[in-house]
C-alpha cells in the first residue's frame, strides 16, 4: 500500500471515529477526502467502503434520502466486487437508518 493509499485509509478511519462521536459534519469532510484519493488511485473497493461511511454520516445529519441512495449504491457495488461483508454492513446500516428506526416504533 502506497503513502496516498495509507493516507486515505487513515482519513476513512478518522471519519469513522467522528461517526462514533456523533460528529457527522467532520466525518463527511474526512471521508470525502478519502474518497477523492481512492478515486484518484482507482481503488473501487475502498471507494465503496468510503461511500458506506459517507452514507452513515449523511443519515446522522438527517439527510435520509441521500443516505439511503448511497447505501443502495454501496450494496450494488459491493456485490459486483464480491465483498459480502461490505454488503452485509451496508444492509445493516440501511436497516438501522433513521427511516427504518422510525417505522419500527
Amino acid at each position: 500500500m502506497g503513502d496516498r493509499a495509507l493516507q486515505a485509509q487513515a482519513l476513512a478511519g478518522l471519519a469513522e471515529i467522528h461517526l462514533a462521536r456523533a460528529e457527522p459534519t467532520l466525518a463527511i469532510r474526512e471521508v470525502e477526502r478519502a474518497l477523492a484519493v481512492h478515486r484518484e488511485l482507482e481503488d473501487a473497493v475502498r471507494e465503496t467502503e468510503d461511500l458506506r461511511i459517507l452514507a452513515v454520516a449523511l443519515d446522522q445529519e438527517g439527510r435520509i434520502d441521500d443516505a439511503t441512495e448511497c447505501l443502495r449504491v454501496v450494496i450494488e457495488r459491493a456485490t459486483e466486487h464480491e465483498r459480502p461483508l461490505l454488503v452485509a454492513a451496508a444492509q445493516r446500516d440501511l436497516g438501522t437508518s433513521s427511516p427504518a428506526k422510525a417505522t419500527s416504533r
